[in-house]
């Protein structure tokens, strides 16, 4: 079960990933009402919350917005807040005076009860004072904890197949990591980041056995991040791990915000809630200057340069052996590298330092008057593969994900934007040095009650750009999604009355080179008839051809090996190879879901939330009862979540949810999991909170027509109607013991 929701959650992120990024109009689908990371995350797990946004409210949840500092696109992040408003916000610090605190931004018209709350945990306001003395120094730090506990009596390595880590022993112990910022009022700033956990330690390549040997190691100390950065007036620089973007990011952006200018400090950690595994980002690694706001007669100009040499982790799957030869990305015959570690053969690990990419850019831009602005930015970079010890030259194996076909890529392009009364209009254009050309323009018209964003974009199939972030589908072309596709896209939020808001998005886009058209619809119905309670209601429909988006157009193959992908199958499955109506036009998931909160008691509050999940997985069922077709798989999920504060400084959670990828049949996950949590305010200064969790695994038995497609004469579809789950398997669950995760975290401000 371990492995099978590992494999779940990954396709649930691809799934969900499907949703395009919210590159510049910060609606978000929901409200954003969490007290922690682990909350947001569950928002992705029960499909409501759009990955890209969660790595948004992620960065702003490591690095929050300095209400006093920050400009009108960095406010624009905060959840509940439109680009109008930003700029409001900014307008009312710049005649008022600092804010005193976050509670104080309700001081700003159109800046409500429930836009204060979102912001509780991406937001800070603490005014710098007059003359700072050495004793002003500000620390924030956090530590956290997680030990996850898992019955391996049934694990046990093989010396003649691939392990996973679970069947090798390891991912037995406790992880950690601690953070910490400082920052003082001169304008100097640091951060740390160093983890504890199980990992491979250190990898070599043999070119004559085309596999990687690999040390595993606990505890694996890692240097997380590590940077400093200083600000003199105009002028600012850092130094280590950072983010950098610009414009709508289609020609460079590491970062995760929505309108990224300049580089940023990267503070952000990844708690995986299954596993309480903790992962960090790639994040650039170099040093990188800013010089803002220098006057150009009526025009301000400001540029930022970067250099960065990073060498990243890859995933095992994600790496193609060549052998030396000449590297053709269309060729679906390119197998990964074997691992092994301690002399077994693993799978599903994570190489770490696979290889080295250097780069060094330029940006420049040109402001007037805060309504105009035109820049330009350029970068280029070189790979070096020999960095994975034993590998010969850059020709002995490939990266599948988001690494440019050639060994010396880069992009370089324009941007420009003009807002008058209402309305914000940004475009941008962009060629990578490979060729390939890439178009994004962005027009948002926001009055109040009302905020319309209407986009368009087209990248080329040959855009290679692995530093491109602009909006796109996540049906990747070579690794990448900004690339080999066309869209347009019209996302709006209406709210005509102070107890009713809707949100709707509607997205069409075709992939180039197959021609194929894909089709995304969502919307959600808010009423907040009083001020204890919330009635919503959604709907979404995705197109996910599995034809145009599945396996092929990740790792190449055929019809076959897309339908096993689709279904979840055995790799072995090679029916229906020629069957193409079954796969063509595959993929459709469609979801509802209903959802209230209310605080009936004082200082509680109760929320259910119920989905239902139809998706055409290229899976076949009996329709109309004597033959087999393909059918829409059914989903369900559900959850309650309390919240109780039985003091000021005390909170309370508990949650419980029930989940089933397949209510009529047995494929994918049937579970039940909860949590506790209690948070605590110690003083002042600390606070801690405390988190545990329980996973049941329920008996999910073949379903009754297993065997139907044989009795009707279709032995071609035998496979497809068999099931992966038998029913001793099935039984064992019922005697497995439930899967258990503790995560302790220890937060301090020292002021």
């Amino acid at each position: 079960m371990g492995n099978d929701r590992a494999w779940m959650g990954l396709g649930l992120l691809v799934g969900l990933a499907l949703a395009p990024r919210s590159a510049e109009a910060r609606v978000y689908p929901i409200p954003i009402l969490a007290d922690t990371e682990d909350d947001l995350r569950l928002l992705i797990e029960d499909g409501v919350l759009d990955p890209d946004d969660f790595e948004t409210l992620l960065e702003l949840l490591s690095n929050p917005v300095d209400l006093n500092r920050a400009n009108k696109n960095q406010v624009y992040d905060l959840p509940g807040v439109s680009l109008k408003l930003a700029g409001a916000i900014v307008d009312d610090r710049r005649a008022n005076g600092p804010f005193a605190s976050q509670a104080d931004l309700a001081r700003v018209p159109g800046v409500t009860d429930e836009i204060v709350a979102q912001a509780r945990l991406f937001a800070y306001a603490e005014p710098r004072p007059d003359k700072p003395r050495l004793e002003d120094l500000r620390t924030n730090l956090k530590m956290r904890g997680s030990y996850f506990i898992q019955d391996r009596s049934t694990f046990s390595a093989s010396q003649t197949s691939s392990n996973s880590t679970e069947e090798l022993g390891y991912g037995r112990l406790p992880q950690s990591y601690v953070a910490t910022r400082v920052e003082h009022p001169w304008g100097f700033e640091a951060g740390f980041v160093g983890l504890q956990r199980e990992a491979v330690v250190r990898a070599a390549y043999s070119p004559a056995d085309q596999a990687i040997y690999a040390d595993w190691g606990y505890p694996a100390l890692q240097l997380g991040r590590l940077w400093g950065s200083v600000e003199r007036g105009r002028y600012s620089a850092i130094a280590g791990h950072y983010t950098a973007g610009f414009g709508l990011g289609i020609t460079f952006d590491s970062t995760n915000r929505t309108r990224p200018q300049g580089w940023y400090p990267d503070m952000a950690v990844n708690t995986d809630i299954e596993d309480g595994d903790f992962r960090l980002r790639q994040a650039l690694v170099g040093v990188s200057g800013r010089v803002e706001d220098v006057p150009l007669g009526s025009l301000l100009l400001e540029s930022t340069a970067f250099v960065s040499s990073r060498t990243p982790d890859v995933y095992q799957y994600h790496m193609a052996v060549t052998g030396d030869e000449a590297f053709d990305p269309d060729s679906p015959d390119l197998s990964s590298p074997r691992v092994f570690i301690d002399g077994y053969k693993a799978a599903y690990i994570t190489i770490p330092n696979a290889y080295r990419e250097n780069l060094v850019g330029l940006n420049t831009e040109l402001s007037a008057r805060g309504s105009t602005r035109f820049g330009l930015t350029g970068w280029m970079g070189f790979y070096d593969k020999t960095a994975l010890d034993g590998t010969p030259d850059n020709e002995e194996w490939y990266v599948r994900q988001r690494v440019a076909d050639d060994n010396q890529f880069g992009a370089f392009g324009a941007y420009a934007g003009h807002s008058v009364g209402g309305f914000d209009f940004t475009g941008e254009y962009a060629r990578s040095l490979s060729g390939g050309n890439a178009v994004q323009l962005m027009a948002l018209y926001d009055d109040g009650p009302a905020e319309i964003e209407l986009s368009a974009r087209h990248f080329d199939t040959t855009y290679d750009n692995p530093h491109a972030r602009g909006i796109a589908a996540a049906d990747v072309y070579r690794g990448f999604r900004d690339r080999d596709e066309q869209g347009l896209r019209l996302r709006t939020e209406i709210k005509p009355t102070k107890i009713f808001k809707t949100r709707w998005m509607v997205d069409a886009w075709k992939n180039l080179s197959t021609d194929r058209a894909n089709l995304e619809v969502f919307g959600r119905v808010q009423l907040d008839p009083q001020k204890w309670l919330m009635l919503a209601a959604m709907a979404d429909h995705r197109n996910r051809d599995l034809a145009n988006n599945g396996r092929t157009r990740i790792y190449g193959g055929d019809y076959a090996d897309q339908f096993a992908d689709a279904g979840d199958f055995d790799e072995d499955v090679t029916v229906i190879t020629d069957d193409t109506n079954i796969v063509d036009g595959a993929g459709s998931r469609n979801y509802w879901a209903l959802q209230t909160r209310f605080s009936l008691i004082p200082a509680t509050q109760l929320e259910l939330f119920y989905r239902r999940v139809y998706e055409d997985a290229g899976l076949v069922y009996p329709q109309g009862g004597e033959i087999c077709e393909p059918g829409f798989q059914i989903g369900t999920a559900s959850w309650a979540k309390v919240r109780v504060k039985p003091t000021d400084s005390t909170t309370l959670t508990v949650r419980w949810r029930y989940w089933d990828d397949d209510v009529h049949g047995s494929k994918g996950d049937r579970f039940t999991d909860g949590y506790l949590q209690a948070q605590q305010k110690i003083n002042k200064t600390w606070s801690a909170t405390l988190r545990g969790g329980l996973l049941f695994d329920l008996v999910d038995l073949p379903a009754e027509w297993a065997d139907a497609c044989k009795l009707v004469g279709r032995p071609d579809l035998e496979a497809a109607c068999g099931v992966t789950v038998d029913t001793d398997t099935a039984l064992s669950a019922a005697k497995k013991k439930p899967e258990a995760l503790i995560l302790a975290t220890v937060e301090a401000r020292f002021r």
